[in-house]
This record gives structure tokens, sequence and C-alpha cells, in this order.
């Protein structure tokens, strides 16, 4: 194989690789995104499992778990067991037991690897590109 058809190779598998990465990202709202996870976390928790909640309007909560529906669940107050309703996506943080998700923050992290990846597939056509130079 000639030098010129391996960095051919290497530049349509990498954007074969990027387009579906990239769509992926658009197709689906981060919130809900970020709704599934704090509701993957709470399915974990048994009923009645203490939680400490950080809110998005950053106020911290705590209470014992409830019911769970589909958009929200159930916070009782520890004191009066009275029941309140929070949605996942006003919970931008949650405790049960150990089990935490958090949120917003996790969404550059996506970004971050994409930027690695770009980075270190450009490096490797430089040295594929350096090393048939030399050739």
């Amino acid at each position: 194989m000639c030098p010129n058809s391996i960095l051919r190779f290497i530049t349509a598998l990498t954007l074969l690789t990027l387009v579906p990465m990239c769509n992926a990202q658009a197709a689906s709202p981060h919130l809900d995104r970020h709704a599934s996870k704090i509701h993957k976390v709470l399915a974990t928790c048994p009923p009645g499992s203490h939680l400490h909640l950080t809110l998005e309007d950053q106020t911290n909560d705590f209470g014992d778990l409830g019911t769970l529906s589909e958009a929200s669940f159930e916070l009782l107050n520890p004191k009066s067991s009275m029941p309140r309703v929070i949605r996942y996506d006003q919970v931008t943080r949650v405790d049960c037991e150990g089990r935490v998700a958090t949120g917003p923050g996790i969404e550059r992290n996506h970004h971050a690897v994409g930027f690695l990846l770009i980075v270190g597939v450009a490096v490797g056509v430089a040295v594929a590109i350096l090393a048939s130079s030399k050739n």
C-alpha cells in the first residue's frame, strides 16, 4: 500500500467515526439525558432511602425517597413525612446512600473526549505523513 492510500484510509475512518458521534449529541437534548440519569440513580435506591439533593437554584434539600414516576419523584420530609414532588430536571446532583449523579458538568467531559479524539487522530496523521516523507 502506498502512503497516500493509508492517509486517505485514516482520514475516511476518522470522518466516519466522528459524524455519528456528533449526530448522537445533537439528537438527544441535554435535559432528557440528565433527567434520565437522575431517574436511574433514584431507581436503584430503595423507598425510604435518605437523599441529599442539590437543586437547580443551588439550594440543598434532604429527605427520604418516596414514589418514583416518569417525570418526577416524591421527597418525604424526614420530620413530618409530608411528600413534596420534585421533577428530575430540577435536580443538579443527587446522593442516595453513596450513589451519586451530577448534572450539567458531565456534558463537558463528552466534548473533551471528542476533542482529544480529534487531536489524537491529527497527531497520528501527522506522524504517518512524516514517516512516509522520510521513505
